[in-house]
């Protein structure tokens, strides 16, 4: 060990240059945490309202009818569709419904050789079960409010309405609604 005193003035400024080197990096290392979260912030932006999935589909079906438009009332419907989240609201209950997102031709006649989701519903149910009184969920369970397929089928985990099969259908009725 040294027996010479240190120079108090050369200490210090070695602290100060040692600590604005900590404060510089550090400054660094938020600015590239900060440009990582809002990096994701736009990416999850983006997926949740340019590429989601109900909106491909929305313009898949935008493109069916238009092709099906070989009337005045059908280049009507084409031209009017909107590429939007659209609901049905239960006046009954308040529950909110946006299976017809999707399945956008379920009252459609000239749907009928479509494929899912784009289909007519079958049979004559939509005659006696109009859903804007009953929505989607009322018979099919599932969840109304969701906008995913894996969630609005009701396969989500903790949902307690998974979207029935075909032949548990009529199970529902008088349960609801």
């Amino acid at each position: 060990m040294s027996d010479k005193p240190r120079d108090p003035d050369r200490l210090s400024s070695e602290i100060r240059n040692e600590a604005e080197r900590i404060d510089h990096k550090v400054k660094i290392g938020l600015l590239v945490a900060s440009g990582l979260a809002v990096s994701l912030l736009l990416v999850a932006a983006l997926g949740e309202n340019i590429f989601a999935g109900w909106r491909s589909l929305r313009a898949d079906y935008a493109d069916i009818l238009a092709e099906k438009a070989d009337d005045d009332f059908g280049r009507n419907l084409a031209d009017v569709f909107q590429l939007e989240v659209a609901q049905l609201v239960m006046p009954g209950t308040g529950d909110i419904d946006r299976c017809i997102t999707c399945h956008t031709g379920l009252d459609d006649p000239r749907m009928k050789d479509q494929v899912q989701p784009f289909t007519t519903h079958p049979g004559n149910y939509l005659l006696v079960h109009d859903p804007a009184r009953f929505g989607c969920v009322t018979c099919h369970d599932g969840q109304g409010r969701a906008t995913e397929t894996v969630d609005a089928h009701g396969q989500a985990p903790f949902w307690d309405y998974p979207l029935l099969p075909k032949r548990f259908m009529k199970s529902n009725c008088g349960r609801r609604g």
